[in-house]
């Protein structure tokens, strides 16, 4: 199957447009189009359509009812197999340690989610830490980063 580049953002922008409709059902089934579209774009060259979708889909995390929750995780997940899991990792390191503890339960979802399916390719994306002083253990990678 070949898709071209027009045709691909020309549905990116039909769905940003349904994502901004006013309705339960059509921002439901906007969010499922975006979980099987976001895998049919993979490899495709195109993964800064997938990362536009995901900007605006990700404010919608803390919805209040479960279907919109579920889809909206899946969605995630999709764009977390398109384009990786350290993009992913981004979005999620800014909420894990957030004073309320229902934000804090999302991103931890989240980050568990990735933890599971990606700890492989999630190693090389962790902030490094520097070393505080003689007395603390050194966390150094220092092979993986001669492999970078």
């Amino acid at each position: 199957m070949s898709i071209n580049l027009t045709s691909i953002h020309f549905f990116i922008g039909t769905l940003f447009f349904l994502l901004f409709f006013y309705s339960f059902f059509t921002f439901f089934f906007t969010l499922f189009l975006l979980f099987f579209y976001s895998f049919i774009i993979q490899n495709t060259g195109c993964e800064d359509a997938c990362i536009h979708l995901l900007n605006h889909v990700w404010p919608n995390i803390f919805e209040q009812s479960p279907h919109v929750i579920k889809a909206v995780l899946g969605a995630i997940e999709a764009c977390r197999v398109t384009l990786g899991p350290h993009i992913v990792l981004q979005y999620v390191l800014q909420g894990l340690f957030h004073p309320a503890r229902r934000v804090r339960d999302i991103y931890w979802r989240v980050y568990n989610n990735l933890y599971v399916y990606g700890c492989d390719k999630l190693v090389p994306a962790f902030p490094t830490l520097p070393d505080v002083g003689l007395q603390q253990p050194s966390y150094r990678r220092t092979h993986l980063d001669l492999f970078l």
